[in-house]
């Protein structure tokens, strides 16, 4: 037996190398684990099983008006024929089919999904035969998830599909929610009113979405609706969302395009009325402008039903003047020194400003309301509704030839205004 010197130490290094092997024996259990863990690492997605809905053919029903359900794409695969959704080419596609119950609108979102997401909406029979009725890739103002709202048809059969944005392998977890939306939610949709000096339109922004393209001015909000107006005649007027059950914003520009719009003003509360109605004037328009209005809620996730309003509008300036209404239904408003502000005929609404105004209703039915400075206000011949609930006193609230109905702070004066 061959033997080694070193250190004073004599060993047979027949024994060594049998140490050596019983060493490598022990490490030897681990070697299969860390194989598989390699081989879990490497192998490719489509390597997993894939989810039952997979295919177009074995898409996934689902049912009502309203809904949510999460699922996954993990081990998804992307079929011969099968569109680019959003234009992407994805990769890790699963399907649902929905047939609508009614006519009206739906918005879909895969809000909460745990990857970079690709929403599509088609008709068709078959994955090389599909129609496109809406597309998202990203939701403007949400990130990475993905929102459509469209019309739908009562009894036709939509199929949705939502994949990963470039075949990215951070595939999982999927959640995706139905509701209905308002048929004015997308631009294109937008509710065209009567080219009149006044009116009231009504709506809802329950369901509301956003859709790419937007102002940046309005993506703070869940989503907004879209009315359209043509000036009738050349003027000032005012559009208003009093008489709405939520807080509502508005914000109107000039055009007719959303990819060219022209802010004219965007308002949260008016600065009369306060909390939580809008208020916002266009000046000075001329006759055959067409204006884009959106209305979206403020703090309101949930939306909610929605009133506007036009009318002219007779706005004073810094100084004290002499505001004269028309035949027909008006907005005066006063805003600094002294006015006079009158009302002629028909519904009018009548503002005092920062001064002592002194308000004077017409033969209609009348709002007269004081929100800044010491005034007086008088009802006319019709049923008018006077405020001066301004929290100073001093104010004059004084009823006219007809029934009024009367609002004061402690300290004004009344007559004949119960």
């Amino acid at each position: 037996m061959i033997e080694e010197k070193g250190g004073g130490i004599r060993r047979p290094v027949a024994r060594r190398l049998v140490a050596t092997r019983k060493r490598g024996h022990r490490r030897r259990p681990y070697l299969p684990f860390l194989a598989a863990t390699l081989v879990a690492a490497l192998w490719p997605a489509s390597g997993l099983a894939a989810p039952a809905n997979d295919d177009f053919a074995n898409a996934q029903a689902i049912t009502g008006l309203t809904g949510s359900l999460s699922s996954t794409n993990v081990g998804a695969t992307k079929e011969t024929g099968e569109p680019n959704h959003a234009g992407n080419p994805g990769g890790h596609s699963i399907w649902y089919s929905w047939t609508a119950p009614a006519d009206g609108n739906v918005a879909l979102t895969t809000q909460g999904s745990a990857f970079d997401t690709l929403l599509a909406v088609y008709t068709g029979a078959a994955v090389g035969a599909l129609t496109l009725v809406a597309a998202n890739d990203d939701d403007p103002g949400a990130g990475s998830l993905s929102t459509v709202s469209f019309a739908v048809s009562n009894g036709v059969t939509y199929k949705v599909a939502v994949d990963g944005f470039s075949g990215k392998v951070e595939v999982g977890s999927v959640n995706l929610y139905w509701q209905p939306s308002p048929a004015n939610d997308n631009f294109a949709d937008v509710l065209v009113l009567s080219s009149t000096s006044s009116g009231t339109a009504t709506g809802d922004t329950s369901g509301a979405t956003r859709e790419p393209g937007e102002p940046a001015q309005l993506l703070f909000s869940p989503g907004t609706i879209w009315y359209s107006w043509t000036a009738p005649a050349d003027g000032t007027y005012k559009f208003d969302t009093f008489g709405s059950n939520s807080d509502t914003v508005l914000a109107i520009y000039a055009g007719s395009s959303l990819d060219a719009l022209d802010l004219v003003r965007i308002n949260d509360d008016d600065p009369d009325r306060g909390c939580c109605s809008s208020w916002v004037p266009i000046a000075n328009t001329t006759s055959g402008t067409t204006y884009s209005i959106a209305v979206l809620p403020f703090g309101e996730p949930s939306g909610g039903h929605v009133v506007l309003r036009w009318s002219p509008l007779i706005i004073g300036g810094s100084a004290g003047e002499t505001l004269l209404g028309t035949s027909g239904d008006d907005e005066i408003r006063g805003r600094g020194g002294k006015d006079v502000l009158r009302g002629f005929g028909g519904r009018d609404a009548i503002f005092g400003g920062a001064g002592g105004d002194l308000e004077y209703g017409g033969p209609g039915k009348d709002f007269l309301f004081d929100h800044r400075g010491v005034d007086h206000l008088f009802g006319g011949k019709g049923n008018d509704r006077l405020n001066t609930r301004d929290a100073h006193g001093s104010d004059l609230v004084a009823g006219g030839a007809s029934v009024d109905t009367c609002r004061a702070d402690q300290g004004d004066t009344r007559r004949r205004c119960p």
